[in-house]
């Protein structure tokens, strides 16, 4: 009997002696997650990482910061070890199925989404995002089969809209091919996929060969093996932008870029005007920049302020027009929020913020140091961490002065 006792208290001792060892910065950065301040939460959870690689609780929390920054490939490291760990449990498993998706993990997407569908048949929402990322793997049957069973689980005016936008988007296909244009050549390092009725197609090979060699000169990142589709129509544009990218990105670009793949609304479809030639080089220029970095980072492992801003600051604007740098900047938090938000002008000032940051960043670090910093972030360096070590002075520091050097360039 005492020695029952004795076992019974050691290990009341351990449970209680774990908790109290629990840092104060899991707690705020948990506590900081929830209150949507991904960018505070990362610098309190990722440097508790390297100690605790198979706390569960860490990892999802962890995960789920960098979900919130959209750094999806970070997301799936970190809520990868939390699922395996917790395989029962909702919301470790959806937000594992969620950042796959993100990720671009079409396969895996499904895969995990079809667990927590098998496990949590209630889950109405993830049964809808089931049905999008059939569609994103190109099981289009699949996907209709699992929104029909949406629409009959919840029957709302809500529903029956958002499962008709879909089921148009669908309309018609099997394969993922039929989506995308019919002919092909190669040149440089991609392959070009166009519409045969398209006469811009020369136009858009030759300006891509150019951005090709220049982003290589002003970034050192050789492009390597990428696609290019070249759609003649908005309406074919958008329709495959609907299935490829996740809910909530918006539109508001004649071009968008993924790992590997860069997806463009033909120029031969825009309304005429003078400046058409040059904005177009402008789109291309922005993603191919997206391209270098999708490819020398594996994925999307930097903040979206960082993405965006060494697009705009190597590739130009893409399209978008330089909004105003607010009076009072941006937290980084409120930033990478702003690229998400649909209002343009939102988006702009946000834009024109990043490249400032980028612009200041690339003055203190030089070309060169600044792939270096993108490499650490992408190892899992702290972002404070990374830039003191490369620059010597506090991030606080930068983020105190950043307008006031950009002001004086």
């Amino acid at each position: 009997m005492y020695q029952r006792c004795l076992i019974i208290s050691l290990v009341l001792l351990l449970a209680g002696w774990a908790v109290a060892k629990d840092p104060p910065a899991l707690t705020e950065g948990i506590t900081s997650v929830g209150a949507g301040d991904y960018t505070r939460a990362v610098l309190l959870l990722q440097p508790l990482a390297g100690d605790r690689p198979n706390d569960s609780v860490l990892n999802y929390w962890l995960g789920r910061a960098y979900y919130g920054q959209r750094q999806f490939h970070a997301a799936v490291k970190y809520l990868a070890v939390a699922a395996n760990w917790n395989s029962d449990d909702h919301d470790t498993c959806l937000w594992y199925a969620r950042a796959l998706r993100g990720a671009g993990k079409a396969k895996e997407a499904v895969e995990a989404y079809a667990a927590v569908v098998d496990r949590f048949p209630a889950d109405i929402t993830a049964l809808a995002e089931y049905a999008a990322v059939q569609a994103m793997a190109g099981d289009y049957s699949g996907a209709r089969a699992t929104f029909a069973h949406v629409l009959a689980a919840n029957p709302t005016p809500e529903t029956r809209a958002a499962v008709a936008a879909w089921n148009r988007s669908l309309d018609g296909l099997t394969t993922r091919s039929q989506l995308e244009p019919a002919c092909s050549l190669r040149a440089g390092q991609f392959q070009l996929c166009y519409d045969a009725n398209d006469p811009a197609y020369r136009m858009v090979r030759d300006e891509l060969l150019r951005a090709e060699e220049r982003t290589r000169k002003l970034t050192g990142i050789p492009l390597q093996n990428f696609r290019v589709l070249l759609f003649p129509t908005w309406a074919a544009f958008s329709r495959y932008a609907r299935i490829l990218l996740p809910e909530g990105s918006e539109l508001h670009s004649a071009a968008f870029s993924l790992p590997g793949l860069l997806v463009l609304w033909s120029p031969n479809d825009w309304a005429p005007r003078k400046t058409l030639q040059q904005e177009f080089t402008d789109i291309i220029r922005h993603e191919m920049i997206h391209l270098a970095f999708y490819q020398h980072t594996g994925g999307d492992g930097i903040p979206t302020w960082l993405n965006e801003g060494l697009a705009c600051y190597f590739g130009g604007w893409g399209g978008l027009q330089a909004g105003q740098i607010a009076e009072k900047p941006l937290d980084l938090n409120n930033l990478d929020r702003c690229f998400l938000k649909g209002d343009l002008d939102t988006q702009e000032q946000a834009y024109a913020q990043a490249h400032a940051m980028v612009t200041v960043l690339a003055h203190k670090l030089d070309t060169p140091g600044l792939v270096k910093f993108v490499d650490k972030l992408v190892d899992g360096t702290p972002i404070s961490l990374a830039y003191e070590q490369l620059s010597g002075e506090k991030f606080d520091t930068f983020l105190a002065v950043w307008p006031m050097r950009f002001a004086g360039k």
